[in-house]
């Protein structure tokens, strides 16, 4: 027998235990959003009431209502007309009763698209790197941000779809993270993914900063191959297509009400009084420790960090849409923000040794990647300096980075297992504190109820 049959009948064993763990953790994460889809108040999601009023509009009419008809008439609209479409539905079988039930539970199966498409990555990536994949998986199952978004009836979980099978369509077809022969996009490639940008802008627009970065990776890969051509095809189809799929609702906004993005409406009046009201570029640089000790976005010290406000809302709910307000709640949030350390410091490592490989050979799996981590960072960094107020700083806006995030996260995870037994088990143990007590946390009655109503009392801030 070769050593290398040899060593793929040592692995078999291996990868049986990786897909027995994964296959449980998948059926928790399961119950634990299906549980929450039934239990959950659909008026305690972000902006989960005025999202109903909308749909409520549409299904009375078809016609698109201006942007400052409701508070989320401003949005793009396929989620809005899918929710109706739905809704119509069930009045055909008069289910319509059960259309804040279903709908939820809807959401929370779109919501497991992401863990899907990063299984499929690594699997194609590593095809038998088995416990790379189903942890890649888990740690967007079992990220805080993806749990309490799951029953909330909102755009964010469809537009994150999208967008995660849009990055598994433009990644290179060869396996490995570059190849020596790479697979340069081909039209058909550029319209597969030009069709689901086009219905993730149709979604949400931030889906134009994944269009700009697979754009900009593909032209990279061209330049360096010397394959003008191909690139040039490629992305001209994937733009136009996007454009016809998605870009027209941003047209015929422009068209007939002289923007594209709805700034400053008179609709969403409320929003300008919430605090603080202004950035500087130090909120931009602060980690207070208010970060870990009370992981809520009205401390005063998180007011003024995005980015510890960010974190807060991806490792906990920072804004209290899901979870109680309570010191019980707060010590909790403290452990689960602490635990997060560990898959964030990873994401970090795992993003710098992409960078290496992308920097040495242009073109693959990495240029992709970081490209679109890169743009939606800026973006993100752009809208909450334009929109100064506590609730616009929300890890739901990152969710397009789902993928990249397991990608780099379970690479250098895997790597500090596998550099022996005792690091093995620490890492090991930190993640399954993690995910039991995500899972415990997250999960609505057995512990955790939320008797109070949705979100902070910001009225009572000043600033």
């Amino acid at each position: 027998m070769s050593t290398i049959s040899k060593s793929r009948d040592a692995a078999q064993p291996l990868q049986r235990w990786a897909l027995w763990w994964g296959g449980g953790l998948f059926s928790v994460a399961i119950l634990m959003r299906i549980n929450n889809a039934i239990r959950y108040r659909t008026g305690n999601g972000f902006d989960a009431v005025e999202n109903v009023q909308y749909i409520e509009l549409l299904t009375r009419s078809w016609l698109l209502p201006s942007p400052d008809a409701a508070w989320a008439t401003a949005h793009p609209p396929l989620f809005y007309y899918l929710a109706a479409g739905l809704w119509h539905g069930l009045v055909e079988v008069g289910g319509q009763g059960d259309f804040l039930l279903i709908l939820p539970l809807l959401i929370s199966l779109v919501g497991l698209v992401p863990a899907f498409v990063a299984f499929r990555c690594i699997g194609q990536l590593a095809p038998g790197d088995t416990s790379r994949a189903v942890m890649a998986s888990a740690l967007l199952l079992f990220l805080p941000v993806h749990v309490y978004m799951a029953p909330m009836i909102g755009e964010e979980l469809l537009a994150t779809a999208w967008i995660s099978l849009a990055l598994w369509c433009a990644l290179p077809r060869a396996v490995g993270v570059s190849s020596e022969e790479p697979s340069f996009p081909q039209v058909g490639q550029g319209f597969a993914v030009g069709v689901l940008l086009g219905l993730a802008l149709l979604t949400k627009m931030t889906a134009v900063l994944v269009v700009i970065a697979i754009v900009c990776a593909w032209f990279i890969q061209a330049v360096s191959a010397g394959h003008w051509t191909s690139a040039i095809k490629s992305c001209g189809v994937l733009l136009v297509t996007a454009l016809a799929v998605g870009g027209w609702y941003y047209i015929y906004t422009f068209w007939t009400y002289g923007y594209l993005y709805p700034q400053d409406l008179a609709v969403h009046q409320k929003i300008f009084e919430m605090p603080p009201g202004h950035r500087v570029w130090l909120d931009y640089l602060r980690l207070p420790l208010a970060t870990f000790r009370d992981p809520q976005l009205l401390n005063p010290d998180l007011l003024h960090s995005v980015w510890g406000g960010t974190y807060d809302t991806i490792y906990f709910d920072g804004h209290r849409h899901f979870l109680a307000q309570s010191l019980t709640i707060t010590r909790v949030g403290t452990a689960l923000t602490l635990l997060g350390l560990l898959p964030t410091l990873a994401f970090g490592v795992g993003m710098l040794r992409g960078l290496r490989r992308a920097l040495s050979e242009p073109g693959g799996w990495d240029t992709i990647l970081l490209l679109t981590t890169l743009f939606l960072l800026m973006g993100y960094v752009l809208f909450t300096w334009n929109n100064p107020w506590y609730a616009t700083v929300k890890g739901s806006y990152l969710l397009g980075l789902s993928v990249p995030f397991a990608f780099y996260t379970s690479e250098c995870l895997m790597n500090w297992v596998r550099q022996g037994r005792a690091q093995a088990w620490l890492v090991s143990g930190l993640l399954l504190f993690w995910i039991v007590g995500v899972a415990v946390t997250f999960t609505i009655g057995p512990v955790f109820e939320k008797p109070d109503g949705p979100g902070l009392p910001w009225q009572t801030v000043v600033h």
